[in-house]
């Protein structure tokens, strides 16, 4: 969800090191959270596809500390992110 001055809210599971990003979107839209990794000398692009609730809310659990596209926006999340649940700051920009 956004805080109030609009910076996107998520927070870290601490056993497993992920973060959850949470957004709204329309009810029931199919969203997609995407980055590419670099695995092994090779890059592999990282994608989780969630679907928003009847109200819109959705959260996804990321795994690498990236930045991620989302809805065509951008949400950073990094190591410390991943351990200590600060929020990300999403970015617009328009195409």
């Amino acid at each position: 969800m956004r805080t109030n001055d609009g910076r996107l809210e998520h927070v870290a599971d601490l056993e497993s090191r992920r973060a959850t990003v949470a957004e709204t979107a329309e009810a029931s839209a199919s969203v997609m959270a995407t980055t590419t990794v670099d695995v092994l000398k090779m890059e592999i692009t990282y994608s989780r596809t969630v679907t928003a609730d009847g109200s819109g809310n959705y959260s996804v659990r990321v795994l690498y500390p990236q930045t991620y596209e989302i809805s065509d926006e951008e949400v950073t999340v990094n190591e410390e992110d991943m351990r200590f649940g600060n929020e990300a700051e999403i970015l617009r920009y328009y195409r």
